[in-house]
């Protein structure tokens, strides 16, 4: 297992930490071992980090985007992407070809890094409001979902952009205030491995004022479940538990908690 971690920070810099071993602060103490760093790959604060493999996406307060990679002894950057007049709250990368942009101009950019003078694709005046969130879909390249300071989330079809391909309400009462992060659930919610290989993945979210999780499926854009929690779940995330046999899905409120859930179907758990 890789012993690394990558966080980047308002200060603008990326850090690479090894984990496994320890250095001594003067002011913080005892820290993880600082690999490298890198201070200039954005004239303002880091608001958004996505990784794949070496390759690192970032979004900054500067409006731009960089495209980095982890070298032997340094963190390089490859490109600096420019197309957003605002922050840049979220970016997601889809391979090592393609990423996704996203912020306070509520413009979502599409690029692909080997002819990235601008975005291949931009879908304009997404929502209202600022974007804080991009998905791709984990087995259709096509396919993402956007999250904004509002109700509703939108799934797209980067084909035909002129329209989502569905909007989905009532997860959330938030309005221009709260933030929140849906997810693709790639496993646990299926009933045959046939139906997780031909995408039927399902979308969960949180939301503000509502206290539930909401299931939502990318195909009908109909509402699978809706379930009743005792938090506001504002951030989700997942990775694969068992040797990849299954998801654990990270759920973290604003009351300062962090919850481990194992997402099971229906017709698995019966």
């Amino acid at each position: 297992k890789c012993p690394n971690l990558l966080t980047s920070a308002d200060d603008g810099g990326v850090n690479l930490w090894d984990v496994s071993k320890q250095a001594r602060s003067r002011k913080l103490g005892l820290q993880p071992l600082l690999v490298t760093s890198n201070y200039d790959l954005h004239d303002g604060g880091i608001y958004s980090i996505d990784t794949i493999g070496r390759l690192i996406a970032t979004g900054s307060k500067d409006s731009s985007v960089s495209w980095a990679e982890i070298c032997e002894d340094s963190i390089r950057q490859s490109l600096k992407l420019e197309y957003h007049s605002s922050v840049v709250k979220t970016v997601q990368i889809r391979d090592i070809h393609t990423v996704a942009s996203a912020g306070n101009d509520k413009d979502i950019a599409i690029w692909d890094v080997r002819s990235a003078k601008e975005p291949s694709i931009c879908i304009e005046d997404c929502f209202p409001y600022p974007i804080n969130s991009i998905k791709w879909h984990p087995y259709d390249e096509n396919i993402c979902i956007a999250a904004a300071l509002h109700p509703e989330l939108h799934l797209y079809d980067i084909r035909h952009t002129k329209s989502p391909l569905h909007t989905y309400i009532g997860h959330t009462q938030n309005k221009g205030r709260t933030m929140y992060e849906p997810v693709f659930l790639k496993s646990g919610i299926k009933t045959s491995k046939e139906k997780e290989e031909t995408g039927c993945v399902p979308i969960l979210t949180g939301g503000a004022g509502m206290s539930n999780l909401s299931l939502y499926c990318p195909h009908t854009g109909s509402v699978i479940s809706r379930g009743e929690t005792d938090y506001d779940y504002s951030a989700l995330s997942t990775y694969d538990g068992r040797n990849g046999k299954c998801t654990v899905l990270i759920a973290a409120a604003q009351k300062k908690v962090v919850h481990l859930f194992s997402p099971v179907s229906a017709a698995r758990s019966t």
